[in-house]
């Protein structure tokens, strides 16, 4: 199972680079996620997004 190393943080992906166990997802996760897809360097998302992410999640 493929992993990869953010912020000393050890992250499992699938294959197709998917978050491996949905209970794994925080903030810290969403921005190495982002990172590692081109999305912008360091964490992408502001306050706002963060709260959007975290209602989807939710839902």
């Amino acid at each position: 199972m493929p992993t990869f190393e953010y912020e000393s943080k050890k992250i499992q992906v699938d294959e197709e680079g998917y978050l491996k166990n949905f209970d794994d997802w925080d903030e810290t996760v969403a921005c190495a996620l982002a990172e590692r897809e081109g999305v912008g360097k360091e964490c992408p998302f502001n306050k706002e997004q963060i709260e959007i992410l975290k209602f989807i999640r939710e839902y």
